[in-house]
């Protein structure tokens, strides 16, 4: 019992290391392992070297002694993490290692010469030591999580507690250089302590003057550094990279400094047509302004406040960050929604959450999801309805619980609790839903249990058709996992990235990577055999599509692409016959309307002339020049006026590149395609077209005519968004 300080800290670690070991993702050594045991190390570790000094009398003996039974005790869970991977694949477990060097050894030693300056400093108060124990301790956690509170950034740099990265969803945590400046801060703080120790042997009065002393440099370290290495940022930081402000009523806009007048004027008019659409569709309207950060892309984004590929609300602040200053953004109302109801949520967090702190993200992202506009090919009462019927939803009642929404797939959760508050939402109107928010109340909000709620909802869906084509889509749509359940998932993200960045053989090598850490899955053969056609071998291609067509667990989607890239490389080999049954195939295998424009596009190219088939052959498979293109498609065009998708290509390339009234003209003259799904494309860009020429009654038009002929929901439910965008201008320029 005399060494208590020793062995609990021994016990409790070994403990932590089990249970890590059958909770996936935790299960292997790596940043999510090295952030549980940093978090157990701050506390222990100050314990551990407040117990060596109570048996040292001299600091220059207790802290190399604090230090290697730190270091003891945080290597039972690297060494019991380490034979973990006797049954869990370790992806890098160089990487691992360096996380756990920098955030539980890292931590260890700080806090370690932390309590033997407790011990050594307040020797003769038991009292005061502990009372500085718990200072130590503590302090710093309430500090960290007061900035996460009051400031943007969602990361956590603790010198005591370590790096907490921020976002569940980031699968791509990257030992970067924050972490390294970070923990070089951590050394210097270390460094401080020991020097006022040295100085407290000597004289206390020294010591105080030090410890204020020691104190400022860490501090401006942590001040000057921070910003710029990236782990200590504020508001005040940001707002210095996002120079532009624009308001809105309701609405403060920050923009990056390279955008002009148009782009600034598109990207505030985008806000405010979803703040007021908002407003109405949750009869609430905020009293305060809601503040949008938008930065450049995902990298400015990640630098400044974490979440890489995650846009963020902060409910509580009224603030959004997202990236992309693109017009309109296709997440902007997803988030602007968590804002908007933080008027009707708890008191705290401006959120749903029990108890005030207790989140309940089932709820919070089913009501954002629920007003956001489709952005695939169907609603979300489609894709609710195909994965039930292949058997992927969630549980809606769980996804409501206490931790449902986090371990499952984010694209179904996101789905199944959009779908469900949708139904409540167009159902029973918004005050209900309000009243069931703060605190996820629904007995009180609707008279009926949650379980009663949810079975109304899944007969709801149930009753709705669903057709093969949608069903495909939902088996592509959907094949993703949770994080929880991937193998090395931060590993095979890194990796994905930098083949995606790589080119040739490199990209190949990368993605072969990936397929041996998988275990050759499917999934992984299929980027591997992407990537040998990307880069010209065919021989190897041929070899890995043959293999893997002969598999029964590609999704519909990846079987109609390899078919795809078969009959492209068949027809560059002037393979006609072999080309068109492959195209004939994808066209009946893939459902999304844009493949089965190609598809179509591509069997009619093969039946032109063999000069022009070539370059529409080239053109179609991404090599476009938009000059020489042009000067093609119209001679073409010229030359055969009765063709109706010549035209259409060639009005389809003039709207992409911004000459709409050249498009508008092209597209007008050739009236219907015979093949559906391309004529409701030439009705969508005929209607953008106008839009961007100013012809609002006119573009409304042919909207909805494009939403009557939509082929699918997610398809009519943009064109009757777009409706309301344009009678929203129209109201705003009278």
């Amino acid at each position: 019992m005399r060494q208590r300080w020793l062995t609990i800290p021994l016990v409790l670690h070994a403990l932590l290391a089990l249970v890590c070991c059958f909770v996936p993702l935790f299960d292997i050594l790596g940043y999510e392992a090295a952030l549980a045991v940093a978090a157990l190390a701050a506390p222990t570790s100050y314990a551990i070297g407040s117990g060596v000094a109570a048996q040292t009398r001299r600091s220059r003996r207790a802290l190399p002694r604090a230090w290697a039974t730190t270091l003891l005790v945080l290597g039972i869970p690297w060494l019991i993490l380490t034979l973990n991977a006797v049954r869990v694949r370790n992806c890098d477990y160089g990487e691992g290692l360096a996380f756990y060097l920098l955030l539980p050894c890292a931590t260890g030693i700080y806090m370690a010469t932390f309590g033997v300056l407790g011990r050594t400093v307040f020797s003769s108060s038991t009292l005061a030591r502990r009372l500085f124990g718990v200072i130590v301790v503590m302090l710093p956690l309430v500090m960290s999580a007061w900035h996460v509170y009051r400031q943007p950034p969602i990361f956590v740099f603790d010198h005591a507690w370590g790096y907490f990265a921020g976002s569940l969803y980031d699968e791509t945590i990257p030992l970067d250089k924050k972490v390294l400046f970070f923990r070089l801060g951590t050394l210097l703080r270390t460094a401080g302590i020991i020097w006022v120790l040295r100085l407290f042997e000597r004289s206390q009065s020294g010591a105080l003057l030090g410890g204020i002393l020691a104190m400022v440099i860490a501090f401006t370290y942590d001040a000057f550094i921070g910003p710029r290495a990236g782990f200590d940022v504020s508001r005040a930081d940001i707002e210095r990279e996002l120079p532009l402000v624009v308001t809105r009523p309701g609405l403060v806009i920050h923009l990056p400094s390279n955008l002009n007048e148009a782009q600034r004027e598109a990207i505030a008019d985008d806000h405010q047509f979803r703040l007021e659409g908002l407003q109405r569709r949750f009869a609430a309207i905020p009293e305060w302004q809601i503040h949008s950060y938008v930065y450049r892309d995902t990298e400015q984004k990640a630098r400044l406040m974490g979440g890489r590929g995650t846009q963020v609300a902060k409910p509580w602040l009224h603030e959004i960050h997202i990236h992309g200053p693109n017009a309109p953004h296709d997440v902007l109302p997803h988030e602007l929604a968590h804002a908007v109801a933080a008027e009707f949520g708890s008191g705290l967090l401006g959120a749903s959450a029990r108890y005030g702190v207790l989140v309940n993200m089932g709820l919070v992202e089913g009501v954002a999801e629920a007003v956001t506009p489709e952005r695939g090919a169907y609603d979300l009462h489609t894709w609710a309805r195909a994965l039930r019927a292949i058997g992927r939803a969630p549980d809606m009642r769980a996804i409501l619980g206490a931790s449902g929404f986090w371990s499952q797939a984010p694209n179904r959760a996101y789905t199944v609790a959009g779908s469900f508050v949708r139904y409540l939402l167009d159902k029973h109107g918004p005050e209900p839903l309000k009243a069931a928010y703060p605190a996820a109340d629904f007995e009180n909000a609707y008279g009926k249990t949650l379980a009663e709620l949810v079975a109304e909802w899944e007969a709801f869906v149930d009753a709705l058709p669903l057709s093969d084509r949608e069903r495909r889509m939902a088996e592509d749509q959907f094949k993703t996992p949770s994080i929880f359940a991937k193998p090395c998932a931060h590993e095979i993200a890194q990796l994905r990235v930098r083949a995606q960045r790589a080119s040739g053989e490199r990209a190949v090598a990368l993605y072969r990577d990936i397929c041996k850490h998988l275990g050759d899955a499917t999934s992984a053969r299929f980027d591997v055999a992407q990537a040998l056609r990307k880069v010209g071998d065919d021989v190897g291609f041929t070899t890995e599509a043959t293999e893997l067509l002969a598999r029964q667990d590609l999704t519909p989607g990846q079987r109609a692409r390899l078919v795809e890239m078969q009959g492209q490389l068949a027809w560059q080999r002037g393979d006609v016959e072999s080309a068109r049954k492959a195209f004939e195939t994808v066209l009946e295998l893939d459902a999304a309307s844009e493949s089965q424009r190609l598809q179509w596009v591509r069997i009619w190219a093969l039946g032109r002339p063999a000069e022009q088939a070539e370059r529409l052959r080239v053109y179609l498979d991404g090599d476009v020049a938009p000059v020489r293109d042009a000067l093609a498609f119209e001679r073409w065009v010229r030359s055969d006026s009765s063709d109706a998708t010549l035209p259409y290509l060639f009005g389809r390339l003039l709207a992409r590149e911004n000459a709409p009234d050249l498009a508008v003209a092209t597209l007008d003259a050739i009236g219907p395609h015979p093949f559906m799904p391309i004529e409701t494309e030439r009705l969508r860009l005929i209607a953008e077209s106008h839009a961007k020429l100013g012809q609002i009654d006119t573009a409304i038009a042919d909207y909805r005519h494009q939403a009557e002929i939509a082929q699918t929901s997610g398809e009519r439910a943009r064109a009757e968004d777009a409706i309301a965008r344009l009678e929203w201008r129209k109201v705003m320029k009278r």
